[in-house]
C-alpha cells in the first residue's frame, strides 16, 4: 500500500453554528496585566498584577506555545528577512479549554511573558488566543531563544523532527495537492512513544477537540522519501487516523500538515 494517497479535502463553513463571543485584549503596562473588554455595553477596562515569568522555562514547559512558537521559527527561517519585516506584527494562535469568560492569571502571566500582547476570543467551552508579536526587539529575541532551545534540544521531540526537515525550505503560494498519509499497521502498532512525545500527543487531540474540523501547522521540506520512512508520522497516525500532507504541485515537498478529527 503507497504511503501517500492524493486526496481532496474540505474544511465546511456553516454560519448557524456561530457561537455568542467575548473579546478581551491583554497588555501589560507598569507591571499590571490590563485587560479591555469590548461587548455591546462599551468597553471595560481592569487591571490586575502580572506575574513576569523567565521566557525560556515557559517555552520548554507549555507545548501549546512551543506549537505556537514553531510556525513562527519556521515562517521566520530567513532571518535577515524577518528584520527588513520588523513593522509586521505576528499572531501566534493557541485554543485553551475555558468554562467562563476568563484564563486564569498563570496563563495570562506565561503568554505575556513571551508576547507583547493579547487578543483573546472566549467562546461557550475554548478561548481562541491570538499572542501577539509586534516590535522588532520581541521578534528578535523569541527567534533566537527559539533558535537556542531548538540547538539545545529543549524543544518537544516532534517539534525539534519537523524543525530538522525544513531544509530551508519556504512556504509557497498555489500548494493545492493534498496527500493522506496511510502507512502500513504493522509500523503503526509497532511504534513506540515516550512521555515527552505523548505530551504532544495530548496537545493535538486537545486542540482537535477545541478546533470545528482539523488542526492545520507548518511542515516544510518534507519529500515522499523523507514521509515513507518517517517514524514521527507513524507515531502521529498511532493516533490519528487522517493525516494530510499538503504539497507544491510540480514536485512532492511537504508545506503543511492537516490532522483531522475521526
Amino acid at each position: 500500500m503507497n504511503t501517500l494517497h492524493n486526496e481532496l479535502y474540505s474544511q465546511p463553513y456553516d454560519p448557524a453554528h456561530m457561537e455568542p463571543v467575548t473579546t478581551v485584549l491583554y497588555s501589560v503596562k507598569n507591571n499590571r496585566i490590563v485587560a479591555r473588554k469590548i461587548s455591546s455595553g462599551g468597553l471595560e477596562v481592569v487591571e490586575f498584577v502580572f506575574d513576569q515569568q523567565e521566557m525560556a522555562n515557559v517555552i520548554e514547559n507549555h507545548i501549546e506555545i512551543q506549537f505556537a512558537l514553531y510556525q513562527f521559527y519556521v515562517m521566520s527561517s530567513d532571518y535577515k528577512d524577518t528584520l527588513t519585516r520588523s513593522n509586521e506584527k505576528i499572531s501566534c494562535g493557541i485554543h485553551y479549554p475555558n468554562k467562563g469568560d476568563k484564563l486564569k492569571h498563570s496563563t495570562l502571566s506565561n503568554l505575556l511573558s513571551i508576547f507583547d500582547s493579547l487578543i483573546v476570543v472566549y467562546q461557550k467551552n475554548k478561548a481562541k488566543v491570538s499572542g501577539i508579536l509586534s516590535s522588532l526587539d520581541s521578534k528578535t529575541t523569541i527567534y533566537r531563544l527559539y533558535h537556542s532551545l531548538y540547538i539545545d534540544s529543549r524543544l518537544n521531540p516532534f517539534i525539534i523532527s519537523f524543525i530538522d526537515h525544513t531544509k530551508g525550505c519556504k512556504l509557497e503560494d498555489g500548494a493545492t495537492e493534498v496527500y493522506r498519509f496511510q502507512p502500513r499497521e504493522d509500523d503503526v502498532q509497532a511504534a513506540v512513544l515516550d512521555h515527552t512525545e505523548m505530551e504532544a500527543i495530548h496537545y493535538l487531540e486537545q486542540q482537535l477537540q477545541l478546533s470545528d474540523e482539523c488542526f492545520t501547522f507548518v511542515c516544510l521540506g518534507w519529500n515522499e522519501e523523507d514521509v515513507a520512512e518517517s517514524t514521527t508520522l507513524i507515531k502521529l497516525a498511532k493516533y490519528f487516523e487522517r493525516i494530510y500532507v499538503v504539497s507544491t504541485q510540480n514536485r512532492f515537498r511537504s508545506q503543511l500538515l492537516a490532522i483531522y478529527k475521526k
